[in-house]
């Protein structure tokens, strides 16, 4: 689906749905820099390469650790902790999404009983 890479929002459209975005357990490390650019710009201009280097896609950004940060290099323990941050807050949208969609599929599964 093309939709803009991003952390997968519970959103409604009109019709009470959930709105469809790529999960980001599925984003190319592309995507994941597109991602990092919009969240922490100035870690992104410094850290961006490294998450090209070592391809490091949605699933692999979703499993990072303080000490994978550092041995791909970022040794700035600041930095570390805003980008563990920012990852922590994608997996808790991430699951609030996927929460969303059970919930929903569930309800269409009820009103066709």
């Amino acid at each position: 689906m093309g939709a803009e890479p991003g952390p997968a929002a519970a959103a409604a459209d009109g019709g009470g749905s959930v709105v469809k975005q790529k999960a980001a357990q599925l984003w190319s490390a592309d995507e994941v820099v597109k991602w990092l650019r919009r969240y922490e710009a100035p870690i992104a201009q410094r850290h961006s390469h490294l998450f090209i280097r070592h391809d490091i896609t949605g699933a692999a950004l979703m499993r990072l650790t303080d000490i994978d940060l550092a041995d791909m290099g970022i040794a700035s323990p600041d930095d570390r902790s805003q980008l563990a941050r920012q990852i922590y807050r994608l997996r808790i949208k991430q699951e609030i999404f996927d929460l969303c969609r059970m919930l929903e599929i569930r309800d269409k599964a009820d009103t066709k009983s």
